[in-house]
């Protein structure tokens, strides 16, 4: 039996999320420990460690959703810049963090000074962020 990932869980539905948006080969959703509100999470469906281990098409497309969802932030928050970061040490699964970036040290925050949002706070900003 493999080893499931938390985000494997969510897309089968075994563990809720605040789901923005989702495609045949991407799934996005809030991060709930956000650096800012907003912060999401672009997962690609094909299974990778490294980001460098996706195919050309899951990669670009990928990539693609990571542009609309940086659009709809910038439409609902107005940053200065957008922080992308590809990730995969806390989850060993290549995703993309996707967040309105307000200065520099957004790039660095430690899990103390991330934001502590409410479901409520969270559905709110799902809610915001859906993109169709």
């Amino acid at each position: 039996m493999e080893n499931k990932t938390i985000f494997d869980l969510i897309m089968e539905g075994s563990i809720p999320s605040f789901k923005i948006y989702e495609d045949e080969k991407v799934l996005v959703i809030l991060d709930i420990n956000p650096i800012n509100a907003g912060h999401s999470l672009v997962i690609p469906k094909t299974k990778s460690i490294n980001f460098t281990d996706l195919d050309d098409d899951s990669y670009t497309h990928a990539m693609k959703v990571v542009r609309l969802v940086s659009e709809k932030l910038v439409e609902v928050y107005k940053p200065p810049k957008i922080g992308v970061i590809i990730e995969g040490f806390e989850v060993p699964r290549t995703h993309i963090h996707v967040f309105p970036a307000y200065q520099p040290s957004d790039f660095r925050k430690k899990p103390e000074d991330k934001l502590k949002l409410s479901d409520e706070e969270m559905s709110e900003i799902a809610n915001k962020l859906r993109v169709n």
